[in-house]
């Protein structure tokens, strides 16, 4: 694969405004809002590859605290390798619908809105571009994503799930404690608020908390979101929170991951505090066909590895898109 498609570590910053910036400007082709079930507005981007080397599209679906912004450096790199991509900021994120006022706060009603959002997004969107479609879904986008594969559709062709959150860590506080506390506040009407303490952003974040392993493309995403008013969500609502809870037994309730009818190739990494590895395990088991892989020397968000790390894993991302 020639290297000239990735953005090296060295120079990133002058890399990204010189060649990907205008790159990404002349491949768009949407950056609009489509109408979901509920009639809330969903933010969404879509580029076009150039036509004579066009292999399909790949449909991303980004993480907890994400934007579309957040995964443009992935996105030069599908283009140029020949796949138009599509990425929706799902609610509570980035540009789309909020429940709550605070910037700071992600909160959703029921977790399957934000897989209702996706199959509008297919249906308004992503079919109206050409062919064959591959799914990547990354944390609670992975989640989204295999709940949408578990209701047996064959609408993509492959798709990967990167660190997807099968079950949260909750910061290693047991599940029956973590419930417990945020099922009393919900009790008390504190739904759409945060646990009490929990700070608003302040545009000053760590990188030894992050979870990229590259300091500089740390550092790139956390100037955008410092000037972006939209991207400065950090924190979960009680409510979000407890529809996080639920997911595992969703995702792996019987019969479910044995429906997926698409090939499933989920990446793990072996340096993750933000979810548990023994329920993507369990998943993959009983994903007919599915593989799993895991990536050493990276943290939860792969996808903003260092170079060393990064690039063996997108040689294997697009390897598998193109078998």
């Amino acid at each position: 694969m020639s290297m000239k498609i990735y953005i090296p570590e060295t120079d990133y910053q002058e890399t990204y405004d010189s060649t990907v910036v205008p790159y990404l400007a002349a491949h768009e082709d949407a950056d609009d809002f489509y109408e979901s079930f509920d009639k809330a507005k969903i933010h969404y981007t879509v580029w076009k590859a150039d036509a004579d080397t066009l292999k399909g599209t790949i449909v991303i679906l980004h993480g907890f605290t994400e934007s579309v912004v957040k995964f443009r450096p992935l996105a030069y790199v599908f283009l140029n390798e020949g796949y138009n991509v599509c990425i929706p900021d799902q609610r509570g994120h980035g540009k789309s619908h909020r429940d709550v006022e605070n910037p700071s706060w992600t909160h959703v009603d029921h977790f399957e809105d934000y897989v209702k959002d996706f199959g509008q997004f297919i249906d308004k969107v992503v079919k109206n571009v050409p062919g064959p479609y591959f799914l990547f879904g990354h944390s609670m986008g992975g989640a989204v994503s295999a709940m949408y594969l578990e209701t047996g559709s064959t609408f993509f062709k492959k798709a990967i799930l990167t660190s997807p959150m099968i079950m949260p860590a909750h910061a290693g506080v047991p599940m029956p404690v973590t419930k417990l506390v945020f099922g009393a506040l919900a009790l008390f009407g504190q739904r759409k608020k945060v646990l009490f303490g929990a700070p608003d952003y302040t545009g000053e974040e760590n990188f030894a908390n992050a979870c990229a392993s590259s300091e500089v493309r740390f550092i790139w995403y956390n100037n955008f979101k410092k000037a972006d008013r939209d991207l400065y969500t950090c924190n979960p609502t009680v409510g979000w929170a407890l529809e996080s809870m639920k997911v595992p037994k969703k995702i792996l309730k019987k019969g479910a991951p044995e429906g997926i009818k698409t090939p499933v190739l989920l990446f793990s990494c072996d340096n993750d505090n933000m979810v548990l590895r023994p329920e993507q395990e369990k998943f993959v088991s009983r994903v007919p066909g599915a593989r799993f892989e895991t990536v050493s020397g990276g943290k939860h968000e792969l996808y903003r590895s260092e170079d060393r790390v990064l690039y063996p894993y997108l040689e294997r991302v697009l390897a598998f898109y193109g078998e």
